[in-house]
């Protein structure tokens, strides 16, 4: 028994599959080009909201520190932001300063700051970094924090080299714009018409004080040379190399803590010491409760937890650190000397 053979559908009607096809794929581009320029739009936007915040740890207050001129310009963690007073070093040194330090970061957001900020104003005189044992060290926690800089991507090749190893599809993260708002929106709004009060200077002072029964910070570990993260060295040796350039005092500072381990500490000075070796123009002021007994040692009167002084220990901190920086440098460890003017 035979079956017929199906015949071929008329021109007509593969014409008419084509045409369909057509129209899909026509309106899948139509599709794709309208997320993209919404995307676009949105994302300019937004970013164009965020520069208008000077209030908000989500970014704000990087705008406001990239706005002000500073002849000496604080940088660091919440230790330099809480312990810094710019009102000081104005007066004992008759220059600007700003304290550009925030709560929860550390050294990839000073010198990612530092990098942006650099590019709209003069070298300043002296450029003043707060660092602890572990501000060298690899930390994926700090990495994922440079997220506030996102709106920055595209105006610093530092900031993008940072904020691409947070993994290997950030660079594709970036081609959108809007998800450089990612998790900052509603502080954008919550911070857009909240201004900081005309003598802002960046610094926070801290109330209360410690009781005297306070066990001391438990002891950080301190790392060797090896264990110094090379993007971090590699970020370091870019701020030294610009400092050395512009005539610029690059000096790192050790703020106190509440009953310093001896021991971790002199290991710490030794191992700062001999990387800063290779750097023989940057300066090192040991500011510590160690290097500083008398002042800072069980005085739990100056301190708001074992890691913050309040303000009352703030101002000490800031008035030792002027007097430090009006000292010609003379030596790689410095501590608080006979003044002379900041060069």
């Amino acid at each position: 028994m035979f079956t017929k053979a199906s015949s071929p559908p008329p021109l007509s009607s593969r014409g008419g599959e084509g045409a369909i096809s057509i129209r899909r794929l026509l309106k899948l581009v139509g599709v794709a080009a309208l997320i993209v320029i919404m995307d676009i739009a949105l994302g300019a936007s937004l970013g164009s909201l965020y520069r208008k915040t000077h209030t908000g740890e989500c970014g704000g207050l990087i705008n406001d520190a990239l706005s002000r001129d500073a002849q000496v310009l604080l940088l660091g963690s919440s230790r330099m932001r809480h312990h810094g007073m710019p009102a000081v070093l104005n007066r004992k040194l008759s220059l600007t300063a700003y304290n550009a330090g925030m709560d929860g970061q550390d050294f990839l957001y000073s010198v990612m700051l530092f990098d942006i900020w650099q590019r709209s104003h003069a070298p300043p005189k002296a450029v003043v970094l707060n660092i602890d044992p572990d501000s060298f060290e690899k930390s994926d926690d700090e990495l994922q924090r440079a997220g506030v800089f996102s709106f920055y991507y595209d105006g610093s090749p530092l900031v993008r080299q940072i904020l691409n190893q947070r993994s290997r599809f950030e660079r594709l993260k970036f081609f959108s714009r809007a998800y450089r708002a990612n998790g900052k929106v509603l502080a954008i709004f919550k911070n857009l018409f909240s201004h900081p009060a005309p003598d802002f200077d960046g610094f926070e002072p801290l109330s209360g004080h410690l009781s005297p029964q306070t066990l001391g910070a438990p002891s950080e570990s301190v790392p060797t040379l090896q264990e110094f993260w090379s993007l971090k060295v590699q970020c370091f040796t870019r701020l030294a190399d610009y400092c050395t350039k512009h005539g610029s005092r690059l000096v790192l500072v050790q703020s106190p803590c509440y009953r310093e381990d001896a021991q971790a500490h002199d290991a710490w000075v030794n191992v700062l010491s001999q990387f800063l070796a290779s750097y023989p123009d940057v300066e090192f002021v040991d500011l510590s409760t160690c290097a500083h007994p008398n002042i800072f040692r069980d005085k739990a009167e100056l301190f708001k937890d074992c890691s913050h002084l309040n303000a009352h220990g703030a101002e000490i901190f800031s008035t030792m650190l002027a007097e430090a920086l009006q000292a010609k440098p003379h030596s790689r460890v410095t501590m608080a000397s006979s003044p002379t003017k900041l060069r």
